[in-house]
């Protein structure tokens, strides 16, 4: 078996999200539009139910990390936020926690109420990502108003919550990662962080003209009529890799927003590939489709004490893992800002 006792639960509270990023995979970014991904389920939350059922159906760690991330959404999409933290710091009390979010859903109410629940002395956090000033962060984060970001994230520090200021390095906004970080001190976040554009530049600033992001929004998926195909060519894997097995070694799992449970965001993330053979790689690792680790159909003690996760295993000890695993977990693995959830 893979797990004993979590160390980091990594939740998708919600597949849903008000902010058009081209490069989000649920999005498709194809001939400056910007479409559905027709793979990925845009309107799935978690319930508090669901979230009480994982918090009390198998071994944590007393000091389990709690990480609520966007893999296609943003966790405060999800209505009952302030209730599945209450049940989470219940059932947890010394965890430590961080939400991620782009700041701009729910109002200055819920981002108070989140502050009581995570009190600075509690190791937990919001983390704002904020790329750039009121005149660049909706250039990569389109849709996205940086007054209410600003005006939750206020409410949040002033009723005492721990938050911090993210910004992705783009051409577009590194003129400004200096004026960012004063406004960030006046506003008083407790930390300011840049981090590397995971993707080729060129893939935001091609979209970009005269200071506008020139994205046509495109509400449904792409077609043949669009000139779009599923043509990316397979990549090998390289022979002899040592792997690093994050889901083992660091007792982590990703719960999507869907009810999927996944051994890592990766995996889960690439479920919803628009690319056929990568899906078809996850696919082919966890044994889907089938109900085996769907919470809508079986409990999240029997998901975690199911024979599959041997299956799991078997391929990443293999000398030929799948893709995913050898692309995220291999110790020489190029990934930017590679994730490490192995504690020390």
């Amino acid at each position: 078996m893979i797990y004993k006792k979590i160390q980091t639960l990594e939740f998708e509270l919600s597949s849903s999200c008000n902010a058009y990023c081209s490069v989000c995979p649920r999005y498709i970014e194809h001939n400056g539009g910007l479409y559905e991904n027709p793979n990925a389920d845009l309107n799935s939350h978690l319930t508090v139910d669901m979230v009480k059922d994982i918090m009390t159906g198998f071994p944590l760690d007393e000091t389990v990390q709690i990480d609520c991330i966007g893999t296609v959404g943003d966790p405060l999409a999800n209505k009952d936020i302030v209730e599945i933290v209450a049940t989470i710091v219940e059932h947890a009390p010394n965890c430590s926690m961080q939400i991620h979010t782009n700041g701009s859903l729910r109002n200055t109410k819920t981002f108070k109420q989140l502050a009581e629940l995570m009190p600075f002395i509690k190791k937990r956090k919001i983390v704002f990502s904020i790329d750039g000033l009121k005149d660049t962060n909706h250039l990569y984060r389109k849709n996205v108003d940086f007054n209410k970001v600003v005006d939750n994230a206020m409410a949040f520090i002033e009723a005492g919550g721990n938050a911090q200021w993210k910004m992705i390095e783009f051409t577009h906004n590194k003129h400004q990662i200096q004026l960012a970080e004063k406004l960030a001190k006046v506003l008083k976040f407790k930390r300011f962080l840049t981090t590397e554009n995971q993707s080729p530049d060129e893939m935001i600033d091609r979209n970009i003209v005269n200071g506008e992001n020139t994205l046509k929004i495109y509400k449904r998926p792409p077609t043949i009529e669009d000139g779009w195909k599923d043509d990316e060519p397979i990549e090998e894997i390289p022979n002899d890799i040592i792997m690093e097995p994050q889901c083992e070694l660091g007792q982590y799992v990703h719960i999507r927003g869907d009810g999927l449970v996944f051994p890592c965001c990766m995996t889960a993330g690439n479920y919803y590939n628009p690319t056929k053979w990568v899906r078809e790689d996850v696919m082919s690792l966890m044994g889907l489709p089938a109900d085996w680790n769907n919470l809508h159909k079986r409990s999240f003690s029997e998901i975690m004490n199911s024979a599959e996760w041997n299956n799991v295993k078997g391929n990443y000890d293999s000398d030929k893992p799948c893709w995913t695993c050898a692309d995220n977990c291999a110790i020489d693995s190029s990934q930017r800002n590679k994730a490490n959830h192995i504690r020390q």
